[in-house]
């Protein structure tokens, strides 16, 4: 995005500009809302700027409303899955990114990570 606004400062052919896991607070993440807020303000006000975070504190809910105010917002109070990360054994597919047939080990990890769900009962 940050280079998107370096060749095009008004993003001209961009209607609606998504920004997700707003809650995970980073540099480029504030400086890309600072950006895109003053220019919806000052230069692009058909433009749209959607907020997306599964985990909006009420503090940072309260101000990011206040920033983009007036705005709409939708909740969609979901209960939470846990969720389990289980390592298979072998070796990593990031050794594996520079092989000719790397969308074939990739598919072959993941059906082996299916089954090895299936055969636990997990799905």
């Amino acid at each position: 995005l940050i280079s998107m606004l370096r060749s095009d400062s008004s993003l001209r052919n961009v209607k609606c500009v998504v920004l997700d896991e707003v809650h995970e607070r980073s540099l480029d993440m504030e400086l890309s809302l600072a950006l895109l807020r003053d220019m919806q303000l000052k230069r692009r006000p058909d433009m749209r700027l959607v907020l997306m975070s599964a985990t909006f504190g009420e503090d940072l809910l309260d101000a990011v409303t206040n920033l983009l105010a007036p705005c709409e917002l939708l909740r969609a109070d979901e209960r939470q899955h846990d969720v389990r990360v289980v390592h298979l054994p072998g070796p990593s597919l990031i050794s594996s990114l520079d092989e000719p047939n790397f969308r074939h080990i990739l598919q072959r990890r993941t059906v082996a990570a299916l089954q090895h769900i299936m055969r636990e009962g997990d799905a």
